[in-house]
Parts: C-alpha cells; structure tokens; sequence
C-alpha cells in the first residue's frame, strides 16, 4: 500500500513539475498571452505607418504641415525668431 502510494505520490509530482506539467503550461499560456498582445501592439504600430505613409504620398497639406514644424520654409519666406517669453516668477 505505501508503494502505491509513493508511485501515486510521484506521478503527481511528475503531472505538476514535469517537463510538459501543469506548471509549464501556465508559463507556455502566459508566454503566449504576452506574444499576442506584442502582435497587436505591432499591427497598430503598422497601421499608424501605413496611414502615415499614404498621407506623405497623396495629402500635400499634411507634408506642408510637416515641414512647418520642422521649420522648413518656402524661398521667398522670411522667418523671424522671437525669444521665448521668460516665466515670471
């Protein structure tokens, strides 16, 4: 009896700790979790670039707006710089 009982024993132990056991299956289900929500993150990510791309090549007001605030300016354009007002304190 105490021979089945530590062979019961051990097989738990071997369903629980084992190399394919429950505790690798909750490691491999939140490994996997953590992948689909990096995939989806990514896909967003993707699709911002792609919008982004698709208004560079047909929004000439969008590359203007762009270019604005990167303080690129047209030729006969002056650009005058003032200082930034100082906080009072």
């Amino acid at each position: 009896m105490a021979a089945v009982l530590l062979g019961l024993a051990h097989l738990a132990l071997v369903i629980v700790f084992g190399d394919k056991g429950v505790v690798e299956l909750h490691r491999q289900r939140a490994a996997y979790q953590r992948q689909v929500a990096d995939n989806h993150r990514l896909e967003r990510h993707n699709l911002a670039l792609f919008r982004k791309i698709q208004r560079l090549k047909n929004d000439p007001a969008y590359i203007e707006a762009l270019a604005r605030q990167q303080m690129l300016v047209r030729p006969e354009e002056i650009v005058i710089s003032l200082p930034s007002p100082s906080p009072e304190p």
